[in-house]
């Protein structure tokens, strides 16, 4: 999501996904609080 401005609850949810798999979360701490 740092290549374009998404709306604030778009980019909430694809967070919420993101950290729900943990290859994403991991790819993302800064996103999912640590990536845990």
């Amino acid at each position: 999501a740092a290549k374009f401005k998404a709306p604030a609850l778009m980019e909430l949810s694809v967070r919420q996904g993101c950290c729900s798999y943990p290859a994403c979360a991991v790819s993302n701490p800064d996103i999912c609080g640590g990536g845990r």
